[in-house]
């Protein structure tokens, strides 16, 4: 199946027409082998490079002594760019990635997103074609960014970087390491907090002045040379050059639609375009999108210097006390808590403002504040992203009830359907493997491929550490212990075998699940029951176990539920 976008490209000092962007999979590798050692894939050849001076150091690591106003931990924005010349008849061929996330864009055209997300022994890089180049002069552009404590708790980094590899006689005009690429510091988005959401580890909210990172364009001179951050891969010795593991993603590109659903439902309808704000004025507009949604948000304005916009996301509206209803309701409720972003035009034209991750629920707040100068909102719409899957099965019984939450049930698993599975889109966004374990199981009714399942599973095997337990949750910068959920991931390989078909990936996996059961007999007694395992012995939230922990969960007596989880991944 081609992933194809056809892209218009705009006129002027780069060469017009249109060009096709079809990502593109290298040869998977199924174990680290010589990763890193020696040249595994062609983007070893490139040097990995960032604007120097720019560094969030640290940031993989989960600590409790870093400030308490979030506002002081830094973040980083970076554009870099080089211009190049299309070669008349021969396609471009790119893979890239970064340190955390990058948009790419050709001619000012997004056409990437990534990387898909992972560990820094299990780094992702993406591919394309670009077919169709006009001869003559192009741009490429790589908006980078490094969040650190602001960024979702499933974002790990090492450092700020940026790599790509071209093809052929591209090779030397773009190749990180080789092509004089140059970068410039970006300042119109900053992080701010983590808001009253009630959630945790999704991030930070922003506030962005004058236009998007993506839009926002540094004057020349403050472009200048990167710096080389990590060279290519060379042999020596069997030395293991440090830094992130590359490997090729398995995963197709998260769905990207531009979309304005629903309709205004309470104060000012601020969705028709064109809207004019006047000068002095305060509006407010509860959003009903009439189902659940992940997006990026885009706002598209024209003057208004002064102005403030808040643009907030929230699963539901709440009573006076706090309380949830029903979702599609607005008597009586209101926008209380969520995630709120503030974007601040300072009147140019043709300004967008976004966010540098997505925001998700049911309901958006939008609130404008104009000054001396009336605001023109041009156009409100997001960008709905998660895995391009949809239900492919059918089930039909008497019951209209059972039928009436069908629906329901199947936009709840494409929410928590993204890079990676999430236990929860709006409060928490991490991978468990016993959610994921769940979620695998049904995956088949939405989509035959097993992409999903594979990147998941591998995650936490490359995650197992000495003992053979896989991480509570994975990927992440605040790993939990838990022995139930480390069998869960290893319950999930008899789940594969009976499902899927790729036994040379299942193969490579053994040696880590035969590792896992290995550790886990670690903390068996003489008679083979299992007592004292370690971390969180969560097994579910029943009101009478402390923390989800079941009697004895945590002592030198054996406890039935955690030796039957462990019963339960013997046999599979």
């Amino acid at each position: 199946m081609k992933s194809i976008v056809a892209l218009a490209v705009a006129a002027g000092s780069l060469a017009a027409g249109a060009f096709e962007v079809e990502q593109v999979f290298r040869p998977e590798r199924f174990v680290r082998g010589d990763t890193n050692v020696r040249k595994q894939q062609e983007i070893d050849e490139a040097s990995w490079v960032w604007l120097e001076g720019l560094d969030v150091w640290g940031a993989a690591i989960f600590t409790e002594t870093r400030p308490k106003g979030l506002e002081t931990v830094p973040s980083y924005f970076v554009k870099f760019r080089k211009d190049f010349d299309a070669v008349d008849g021969e396609p471009l061929e790119i893979d890239v990635s970064a340190d955390e996330r990058y948009v790419l864009l050709l001619d000012g055209k997004e056409i990437s997103r990534g990387p898909h997300r992972g560990l820094a022994n299990r780094w992702h890089y993406q591919s394309y074609h670009i077919g169709g180049l006009e001869p003559g002069a192009h741009r490429l552009e790589a908006v980078c960014w490094q969040l650190g404590e602001h960024a979702p708790l499933a974002q790990v980094t090492l450092r700020g970087g940026f790599i790509l590899k071209a093809s052929g006689r591209y090779d030397a005009a773009l190749t990180t390491g080789k092509a004089a690429w140059r970068a410039a510091p970006l300042r119109n988005t900053r992080m701010t907090d983590k808001g009253n959401s009630g959630s945790f580890g999704v991030g930070s909210q922003c506030e962005v002045v004058g236009t998007s990172c993506l839009t926002e364009m540094p004057a020349d001179g403050e472009f200048r040379d990167v710096a080389t951050v990590r060279k290519p891969v060379k042999t020596f010795a069997g030395l293991i050059m440090q830094g992130w593991m590359l490997f090729p993603t398995v995963l197709r590109d998260m769905m990207f639609e531009l979309k304005t659903p629903g309709a205004a439902k309470k104060g000012d309808d601020l969705l028709k375009p064109g809207t004019v704000v006047p000068a002095g004025a305060h509006v407010r507009m509860l959003w009903d999108l009439g189902d659940y949604y992940c997006a990026y948000p885009f706002l598209r304005t024209k003057g208004g210097r002064g102005a403030t916009v808040r643009w907030g996301w929230a699963e539901c509206l709440r009573d006076p006390k706090g309380h949830k209803g029903d979702r599609a309701s607005v008597e009586g409720v209101d926008f209380t808590s969520g995630m709120i972003d503030t974007f601040r035009p300072d009147g140019r034209e043709g300004a967008v403002f976004t966010t540098p991750w997505w925001r998700c629920g049911r309901w958006c707040l939008l609130e404008v504040r104009t000054a001396d100068e009336p605001l023109t909102i041009e156009k409100v719409e997001f960008a709905e992203t998660r895995a391009s899957v949809e239900m492919q099965a059918t089930f039909e019984c008497d019951d209209p009830f059972v039928m009436s939450f069908q629906p329901l049930c199947a936009r709840a698993l494409q929410m928590c359907m993204h890079e990676h599975f999430f236990d929860c889109p709006f409060y928490e966004q991490q991978m468990y493997p016993g959610d994921s374990r769940v979620q695998y199981l049904v995956t088949g009714l939405f989509d035959t491929e097993d992409r999903l399942v594979r990147n998941a599973m591998t995650l936490y095997d490359c995650d197992r550490r000495d003992n053979g337990l896989t991480s509570f949750n994975c990927p992440t910068r605040g790993t939990q212990e838990g022995f139930g959920f480390a069998c869960c991931a290893a319950v999930m390989h008899g789940d594969y075998a009976w499902q899927h078909e790729n036994r040379d990936w299942l193969r490579a996996r053994l040696a880590g699940m035969n590792h896992a059961l290995m550790g886990f007999e670690a903390f068996t007694r003489a008679d083979g029951l299992l007592t004292k395992t370690p971390g969180w012995n969560f097994v579910d939230w029943v009101p009478r176990w402390r923390d989800g922990v079941p009697p004895e969960g945590d002592s030198e007596k054996p406890n039935a539920e955690i030796n039957l989880q462990y019963l339960f991944a013997l046999q599979a």
